[in-house]
């Protein structure tokens, strides 16, 4: 597949957020929609302060400012309140009536991180609101941008009337904005959705036949295939295809009901699945094939040596090539599906340079795509859908780290030839070179100008932002101390966080420089640091086998994570904020709840693990391994919603 992409005006990291509410698997409460009358009370209020603003607001460009100082003005109020959904809700209401999708979605973001509202319904609503009062190009654009992303996960909620209005309206603003290509793909996706909703009535229809009788076999084969082959839900499917009517499949499905006790049992089950794929073609093969592999995987640990043993690792291996197919990564454009359902906990997939190691990854936005940083000096793209190598250039000296600018056209690299270089995330063609910075570079950041790059070095100043255009040192950072192990922006991009070994963390101002606040406690020598989604607590860990988690405000330790036997060398949290990953230098990997504390797994991967970063889709992460290679792993973290 050709790696291209369009020029997001609805940035990919507030699409992301927006997919994250709406999957949302659970864990985090959420403030009531506040009543009628307190609304009522609250929108005479906000109409009071904003009197002058509404009258004088005429343009879009004075609509959408009224609508983000609201926005504004509701980060100030009482969270939770009242005064603070209207805020909200009217700010979005504005927003979107001028067209506006980008600051609408802003305020929808901050309204369902709040409130306990219909994540679907209203992003729905709101898309379709800015397609009818769009009128400029690049609005029409924006919003045919962000329906093509959330329309599938309105299908995925069954919302599939809301699902196609919102297609037909942004095809018509590809359309206006003349972006043909945009406009195929939302034929196409319209096409698909239709597909589904089809087989959504069928499904419907065979539930209604079961409710009168449950053992129907037409409606139990009806209902099972949907729910296996359309949904991946096998543990509801099963059983139906097992009262099914084909007599095959219903053979299969007993088998697999009736479990094993054994690794050969599981095996026997896994070959009950191959063979009958083996008569099947197409999309029911493969996906015959995976259920083959959700066994094979359990038994293959424990088979003794022999020809049934060497069969299901053959078979495992040609699973790996064709039935690797994951729901849409969110926010992705990748046409490679991952089946999370039918893939089992534990590695999926592993990728990367043949002939060197990984030091250092960073993740797009969009959570399709992944830069890595090599031993040998070559910054590499590769897709994560498929672990397909997309772009690759040769850079001078060892990448010690590497980021992605928040809009996901930018890559950076930090280099030991005491350069940090951008390039073009989509080609890796050079932008531009900064430096020399006076030692070898070790970590970069995107300031929250992406003409700005914050470089940390060795030794000497080390950490400065630098401009890419004036290819000179712009301002230093004050430090207590120099070797910088962490470089990180804050979800809302206003602030850098910088770790550095001697166990000290600092926050600052990502356009200025200016120091906002030390972190002071981490007792050890620190490795790794990383932002909670929320933007108001940080994780950090080193040496001393510990994940600390800190109040951003304070600056004080709220948590301490412990179990790990080894220095912590990457931390990681989900974009739902529920799930927290570190990885350690003895190869362990360990996933905690987040906001309970407690260690829900650990895994061993072969050597050192030496990084971790969340998918979009909470239930997968990447590693890197001690092989140097990238690690695409299940986690049992529970399906979103």
């Amino acid at each position: 597949m050709p790696f291209s992409r369009h020029v997001l005006l609805v940035p990919v990291f507030l699409i992301a957020s927006c997919l994250a509410a709406m999957d949302e698997s659970a864990a985090r409460p959420k403030t009531p929609v506040p009543d009628a009358a307190a609304q009522q009370t609250a929108k005479k209020a906000a109409g009071e302060l904003f009197a002058d603003r509404f009258k004088q607001a005429k343009t879009t460009a004075e609509k959408t400012a009224l609508a983000t100082d609201m926005m504004d003005a509701a980060s100030k109020v009482q969270a939770g309140s009242a005064d603070q959904y209207v805020l909200l809700k009217i700010a979005r209401d504005v927003a979107a009536g001028t067209g506006d999708a980008a600051t609408a979605l802003q305020a929808v973001e901050r309204l369902l991180g709040q409130f306990d509202e219909p994540a679907a319904e209203l992003i729905g609503e709101t898309l379709l609101t800015a397609a009818r009062q769009a009128s400029a190009s690049a609005q029409h654009k924006a919003v045919a941008e962000a329906a093509l992303t959330f329309a599938g996960k309105l299908a995925d909620a069954d919302q599939y009337e809301t699902a196609l209005r919102l297609c037909e309206a942004a095809r018509s603003s590809a359309q206006r904005a003349k972006l043909y290509p945009l406009a195929k793909e939302l034929t196409a996706r319209i096409e698909e959705i239709n597909r589904q909703q089809l087989l959504s009535e069928e499904y419907r229809k065979a539930l209604s036949v079961l409710d009168a009788k449950p053992t129907d076999p037409a409606a139990n084969l009806a209902a099972g295939w949907h729910l296996c082959f359309v949904k991946g839900n096998w543990d509801r499917g099963v059983p139906m295809l097992a009262l099914g009517s084909d007599e095959a499949l219903r053979a299969a499905a007993i088998k697999d009901l009736r479990g094993a006790n054994s690794a050969d049992e599981q095996a026997v089950i896994g070959d009950a699945w191959w063979d009958l794929a083996e008569t099947r073609q197409g999309e029911e093969r493969d996906t015959l094939r995976l259920r083959a592999g959700f066994w094979y995987r359990q038994a293959e640990p424990q088979l003794a040596g022999g020809l049934a043993g060497l069969k299901v690792k053959q078979r495992l291996k040609e699973i790996a090539v064709l039935g690797q197919r994951l729901r849409p990564l969110a926010g992705s454009r990748s046409e490679v599906v991952l089946s999370a359902d039918s893939l089992p906990v534990g590695e999926v997939r592993r990728f990367g340079p043949d002939m060197s190691k990984v030091n250092a990854i960073a993740l797009a936005p969009a959570g399709d795509v992944l830069l890595g940083g090599c031993e040998d000096g070559h910054a590499a793209v590769w897709e994560i859908g498929t672990g397909k190598e997309l772009a690759r250039r040769k850079i001078d000296g060892r990448i010690f780290g590497v980021a992605i600018s928040r809009d996901g056209k930018l890559a950076a690299c930090a280099c030991e030839d005491t350069h940090a270089h951008v390039l073009n995330l989509n080609t890796l063609e050079p932008i531009g070179t900064i430096g020399p910075t006076g030692s070898w570079a070790t970590r970069v950041a995107f300031a929250t100008d992406t003409r700005n790059i914050i470089v940390a070095t060795e030794k000497v100043n080390p950490l400065q932002i630098w401009g890419i255009e004036a290819r000179r040192s712009l301002a230093s950072l004050p430090s207590s101390s120099g070797n910088v192990r962490a470089l990180c922006l804050s979800p809302d991009g206003q602030y850098v966080l910088a770790g550095f070994l001697q166990g000290g963390l600092c926050l600052y101002e990502a356009g200025t420089g200016k120091i906002v606040r030390s972190f002071k406690g981490q007792p050890a020598e620190l490795s790794c640091a990383a932002f909670c989604p929320d933007g108001r607590r940080i994780l950090s860990g080193g040496s001393d086998k510990i994940v600390y988690e800190w109040d951003l405000t304070t600056g004080t330790p709220i948590r301490r994570f412990e179990g790990n036997q080894a220095e912590v060398t990457g931390v990681s949290v989900s974009t739902d904020g529920i799930w927290l990953a570190s990885s350690a230098k003895d190869g362990a990997v360990r996933l905690w709840n987040l906001n309970r504390g407690n260690l829900v797994g650990a895994w061993k991967l072969e050597g050192e693990a030496r990084g971790v970063a969340f998918l979009p889709d909470p239930r997968f992460a990447v590693f890197i391994g001690g092989d140097g290679k990238i690690h695409l792993w299940k986690l049992p973290v529970p399906k979103p919603r």
